[in-house]
């Protein structure tokens, strides 16, 4: 009987300590990463209102594409000049205005070409309506393929930015988003029309 007395209180003991470890233990914050200032996650990166958005300007160092907003809707001015397909860049671009950051790797970096910024593989460049700008250098993706390094300009840290927020932009470099141009339908004959008639009656008669 003191056997299964002991064991009851063994299993009890085991209960409650898994119960705090579930219950306490996992809901404390992960001690943070050396050499980085504790920030908010994600962190804002860029907070604009969609009045405010009236340029951008991507290049990879051989290719560049140049977009501004014209009332609601968007013109491509570079490579060539033509409206934007709003179905393709109103994602992005809100994407974009409202660009935060997964988490901040490092307060400082010291090896750049170490995560593709050295040469950087993508310049961002946001303009406002006020004539003030906003410089992202991007660079290599993160091992695991979801995110991408980014650095803004004049700020030493360096950031992760959520793969698909990043990928248009490289997309648009290949492939302009230009709106696509409407295809001519062509007119049909209408093998009944009263002229057709007219012919056929007039060999018919001949015949």
């Amino acid at each position: 009987m003191k056997r299964w007395k002991t064991t009851l209180i063994a299993v009890g003991v085991l209960a409650a300590l898994l119960a705090y470890v579930l219950l306490v233990e996992t809901k404390k914050e992960p001690p943070p990463r050396a050499g980085v200032t504790p920030s908010p996650t994600p962190v804002p990166l860029l907070q604009l209102a969609p009045d405010d958005l009236q340029a951008i300007h991507v290049t990879d160092g051989q290719r560049a594409l140049r977009m501004v907003r014209e009332g609601a809707e968007w013109r491509i001015v570079e490579p060539g000049d033509g409206p934007a397909d709003a179905y393709t860049v109103y994602l992005p671009l809100d994407d974009l205005a409202h660009l935060d950051a997964r988490i901040v790797v490092s307060d400082e970096v010291t090896d750049p070409a170490r995560y593709g910024l050295d040469p950087v593989a993508l310049t961002l460049v946001v303009e406002r309506t006020d004539g003030t700008e906003e410089r992202f250098y991007v660079g290599r993706e993160t091992p695991d393929g979801t995110t991408f390094y980014v650095q803004r300009a004049a700020d030493p840290r360096l950031y992760i930015v959520d793969h698909y927020k990043i990928v248009p932009f490289f997309e648009w470099l290949l492939s302009p988003p230009y709106q696509p141009t409407p295809t001519p339908v062509a007119e049909l004959t209408n093998p009944f029309s009263e002229s057709t008639i007219g012919k056929s009656s007039i060999v018919c008669c001949v015949l």
